[in-house]
């Protein structure tokens, strides 16, 4: 029966034989097919055939069109070997460390792993998604958006770290300030300065009188202080030992306040060595005299900021001299360094850091990594003839150095001189010197392969290992070592985050990839956060400040953590390009939106840990004061940046939303700029007590003003540049530094000699020249030498 139209009626095709088929098929023909279709059948709305020319265009007669777009299923496939390349690498690095280890047991799990398929199901494109919800093509789209070349106060976009629009060699200002790099907050700034002079003041608002313009360029926002010059230094006797109270009072300070975040001195064997300068008549090893001094001078630098007790007989500089005297030989000459060598270029740098002068902290920690990579000290320990406390000493050594150069890299902007990949030493135990004899910490010290095993870095664990690694800490007694293994850790995935958002290799790649990173290292610092212990915690499940009890430890890593969280999403927060030809801006994808947010979030969190209104006992007590100065920029910077760009549509599928601020009463421009005015509160505070927090007051005060009055931002509660000290005074550290009324008092390190001769070594290892070094060495350099230096300099 015919059931439609005679048009209806298709041709069958001839019949053939079935059983020659079998032996010889017939040649079909290949159809390549597509997941797209033609435009002209996306224009009339039709199936296309996905060949080319398809079916429909050759019955039309037009031209068939495709796309340049990547096939969806080539991404799905794409993104699956890219998750199964990022397992494969985890299991061989897990594999490593078993065989490293011998462990058969392990290395037998991970082959049945491996040959049962297994992968790793939540990696970044899965489980870090949860929280910022996004669709491929967004992503593609979201970095290129958020780093436009035109965006307002934007870092800049990462295509242009490779070059260089100043000559830093032009000048003595601009060689002590020296290269600063777009992850630095003075990079910002400058951005945020060169986009506010564009924009123009109304008649109706004329420009505010200032004390002083800053200029544009980098030495002049600069807070730093490296332009000041050390050269009138004068050392006295280099053997001179401040009174014992006086000597006991800085000793205190720096094992209370910076010994907790940087443990690279053996605390025990040190108050030891000290008790025994006054008291034995052997005079101690020069080395060890120069680390003596600059502990001096890092706790008179904590005295001059909190102003206790502080006299003008005890003075830095003094110290500094003294340390520089006795140093001077082995800075002069390159002799080979040894663990005393490395730990002074470490204390040089905290001290000069402390001081704000962070170029030369940043040279002196360069010189410290290479003399301690020098020693192996980046090397898991095998068989070596070291006792288990001599080890971790060394073990805290390199994760203090660490540590160091990680902050002082973000500071600068600059390529970091340790990478995170090259080192195999294993975490710092979180263990108190007091507990190394105790039977918890005594079987991990004994037994590196389990200690490896249990106290691992977030950024080494496995997604399906983390509960375990965090059960495993949660098992310690609360102790310092435990911030310190925190701390680390943190430093770990900062320094990996930075690297892979900021260097110059991730400046070539593409903008998808660059928000993978984001994504990936968003939650590795989520995992970080679950791992603390609650007395510990300073957040909810959502990263969100919840301080409860603060202490010390617990604000230095609430202060680490929003660090890291602002500059890892710090590239999407900008203002989209204009659209051509339109007064219009495009609007951000839902995932730049996203990101923006929580650096926004993170600055704003940062600073509500601060008292208000500003305390300066709170902050040299509770704070890690030598950097808190850095943290309050790095906030402040993207408050000023928030109120400078203002609200910003979000792309939502085909709808655009008006930018509203931001989400939640908790973002909107009003709240940030109160947080905005408490940072510059804080910096008017500082600055009556540190020249670099004046000057980072000046600039940021000047932005502020500039920015509210072209958008009518009410400035009260913001105290006048009038009221700044002038003890801190930009011209000199002169002004800083009062008149010295008398000199200080002090004992020679020399006296009669007695039988016993102390050790003043930085462990209880002994190397062969140790103890012929125990007799103190002429400080003058021999006249022979001199004039052999003389000559080759000629």
């Amino acid at each position: 029966m015919q059931t439609g139209r005679p048009g209806d009626l298709k041709t069958l095709a001839p019949a053939y034989n079935i059983l020659s088929s079998r032996s010889s098929p017939p040649d079909l023909p290949h159809i390549k097919k597509r997941s797209n279709a033609c435009e002209a059948c996306k224009k009339r709305k039709t199936k296309c055939q996905g060949t080319q020319p398809c079916e429909k265009c050759i019955q039309a007669g037009s031209q068939c069109v495709f796309a340049e777009e990547l096939d969806r299923r080539k991404k799905l496939a794409l993104r699956q070997a890219e998750r199964e390349l990022r397992t494969a690498y985890e299991l061989l690095g897990q594999m490593v460390v078993a065989s490293d280890n011998k462990d058969t047991a392990e290395l037998d799990r991970l082959s049945s792993m491996i040959k049962g398929g297994f992968l790793r199901s939540e990696g970044p494109s899965s489980v870090e998604q949860k929280d910022i919800p996004t669709s491929s093509k967004e992503q593609d789209k979201d970095i290129a958006a958020s780093q436009s070349t035109a965006a307002s106060s934007s870092a800049g976009s990462l295509h242009d770290f490779a070059t260089l629009n100043e000559d830093i060699n032009r000048d003595e200002r601009s060689r002590a300030t020296g290269y600063i790099g777009r992850g630095s907050e003075i990079a910002w700034l400058q951005k945020l300065t060169e986009e506010v002079g564009k924009l123009s003041y109304s008649s109706e608002s004329p420009q505010p009188q200032q004390e002083s313009l800053p200029e544009d360029d980098m030495t002049s926002l600069s807070y730093h202080l490296d332009h000041f010059s050390f050269s009138n230094l004068t050392p006295g006797d280099p053997q001179a030992l401040p009174t014992r109270a006086c000597s006991d009072q800085l000793i205190s300070i720096y094992i209370a306040r910076v010994d907790p975040s940087f443990p690279l001195l053996n605390r025990t064997l040190f108050l030891s060595q000290c008790q025994q300068a006054f008291t034995k008549s052997e005079p101690p090893r020069r080395k060890w005299l120069t680390i003596l001094n600059l502990v001096y001078a890092i706790g008179a630098k904590y005295m001059q900021l909190s102003e206790k007790d502080w006299t003008d007989a005890i003075d830095d500089r003094t110290f500094l001299s003294r340390a520089i005297a006795l140093n001077a030989d082995s800075s002069l000459l390159g002799e080979h360094a040894d663990l005393q060598q490395v730990q002074i270029w470490v204390l040089y740098s905290i001290y000069h850091l402390a001081s704000a002068q962070v170029n030369r902290a940043w040279h002196m920690a360069g010189r410290a990594a290479r003399c301690a990579i020098a020693l192996g000290l980046n090397l898991r320990g095998v068989g070596l003839n070291v006792d288990a406390t001599s080890r971790e000493s060394r073990t805290r050594l390199w994760w203090s150095l660490f540590i160091l150069e990680q902050l002082l890299s973000v500071m600068t902007g600059r390529t970091p001189c340790i990478e995170w990949r090259s080192f195999s030493i294993p975490a710092p135990i979180p263990f108190d010197e007091a507990q190394f004899h105790g039977p918890q910490a005594a079987k991990f010290l004994s037994d590196p392969a389990l200690r490896e095993r249990t106290f691992v870095f977030t950024i080494h664990t496995p997604k399906f290992q983390i509960d375990d690694r965090n059960q495993a800490l949660q098992a310690v007694e609360p102790n310092r070592s435990l911030y310190f293994f925190y701390m680390a850790d943190l430093a770990v995935i900062s320094h990996a985050a930075v690297n892979a958002v900021y260097s110059l290799h991730s400046s070539f790649g593409l903008p998808k990839c660059a928000s993978d990173k984001i994504i990936h290292f968003q939650g590795m610092l989520r995992d970080w956060l679950s791992s603390l212990q609650p007395c510990f915690q300073f957040s909810d499940s959502n990263g969100r400040l919840k301080l409860t009890a603060p202490c010390p430890e617990r604000i230095a890593l609430a202060l680490a953590f929003y660090s890291s969280q602002i500059i890892l999403n710090r590239p999407c927060l900008t203002r989209p390009d204009m659209k051509e030809g339109t007064q219009t801006r495009y609007p951000r994808s839902p995932f730049a939106d996203a990101t923006a947010l929580v650096c926004l979030q993170s600055a704003m969190d940062l600073t509500a840990i601060l008292p208000d209104p500003p305390n300066m006992e709170w902050l040299c007590e509770m704070t890690p004061w030598w950097a808190v100065l850095h943290y309050i920029m790095q906030a402040i910077v993207i408050l000023l940046i928030q109120l400078c760009v203002g609200p910003v549509d979000v792309q939502r599928g085909t709808m655009t939303e008006e930018g509203q601020g931001s989400v939640g009463t908790a973002e909107e421009p009003e709240e940030v700029l109160e947080r905005a005015k408490k940072c510059l509160r804080w910096l008017h505070a500082i600055a009556s007590r540190s020249p670099s927090s004046r000057r980072a007051f000046i600039s940021c005060e000047h932005l502020l003003h500039r920015i509210a009055t072209i958008h009518g931002f009410d400035l009260n509660g913001i105290p006048q540049l009038a009221t700044l000290a002038g003890r801190t005074d930009n011209g000199s550290l002169e002004h800083y530094y009062a008149q010295r009324g008398g000199a200080q008092q002090s004992k020679s390190a020399y006296s009669d000699p007695l039988r016993e001769t102390p050790w003043w070594g930085a462990d209880f290892t002994y190397s062969e020249p140790d103890v012929e070094e125990q007799a103190i060495r002429p400080f003058s350099l021999d006249p022979t030498l001199l004039e052999f230096l003389e000559t080759v300099m000629e």
